[in-house]
């Protein structure tokens, strides 16, 4: 398969795009290393059954 490379005029859209798309990229993996912690903190109190990462983040967010 070939990859269309669009040409682009203005490099400030191109780097704009690039950082949106490198925060966003790191943002996701945050996220999954959160879970991650989260479910082998879970691992080692007691078994998986009943985890929820919903509950897991409610319960680190202030009320």
């Amino acid at each position: 398969m070939q990859q269309v490379v669009l040409p682009i005029k203005d490099s400030n859209v191109l780097r704009s795009c690039l950082r949106n798309q490198l925060t966003s990229t790191s943002a996701t993996l945050s996220g999954i290393e959160v879970i991650h912690a989260l479910r082998k903190k879970t691992r080692r109190e007691l078994s998986l059954i009943g985890f929820s990462a919903v509950d897991e983040l409610k319960a680190m967010v202030p009320a």
